[in-house]
């Protein structure tokens, strides 16, 4: 419906944050810092944030009283938090991991998320919160933010982080150094 994916956002958020990485799963210098795509993901902010506001205030999906219908049905979504580009904004990722919540050191997720992004220190690692799903089952929730050279920061997407997590490489040095079993955008 409209809420999820905007009529008028046709700029892709892969450029920006996909097209960095390599083939091999590692980290390039590829968007990451471009003056260029600074002003592209500005733009695209920006038409993003006027197509979000129509699809919850006068979306034209159908030319009746359907697109009423969806309009309200966005309002609700948008209320409950829901809805793909409300969450995907967020940048939150789901690290499931099979330690008890309370074994979980910070520093040791920060350090392993920083090795395995490249070692760019312009993307800082946050853990949100540590959600304990068992005795011996966990749920880290992370993002990162990405500091741009005109100064400014901006979450990278979650279904983008959650994507680099689960490329075969970097999901085992995950299982690996932290034991995580499922990686999920949230």
């Amino acid at each position: 419906f409209g809420f999820g994916k905007p009529a008028g956002a046709a700029v892709s958020s892969a450029a920006s944050f996909g097209a960095g990485f390599g083939a091999a799963g590692k980290l390039t210098l590829g968007a990451f810092g471009q003056t260029a795509g600074v002003a592209t993901s500005a733009a695209a902010s920006a038409a993003s944030s006027v197509a979000f506001f129509a699809s919850l205030t006068q979306p034209a999906l159908f030319p009746d009283e359907r697109d009423s219908v969806l309009a309200r049905w966005n309002q609700l979504q948008a209320q409950w938090g829901a809805g793909k580009a409300a969450k995907d904004e967020d940048g939150l990722v789901g690290l499931t991991v099979t330690k008890a919540a309370t074994e979980i050191a910070e520093t040791g997720v920060k350090d392993a998320l920083f090795r395995l992004l490249g070692n760019k220190p312009n993307l800082t690692r946050h853990i949100e919160e540590i959600r304990a799903l068992g005795e011996k089952l966990c749920q880290l929730v992370v993002y990162i933010r990405e500091q741009l050279p005109t100064g400014g920061a901006r979450r990278i997407l979650s279904t983008e982080l959650a994507a680099y997590l689960s490329q075969p490489m970097n999901k085992q040095q995950l299982s690996t150094q932290l034991q995580v079993t499922a990686v999920q955008a949230l």
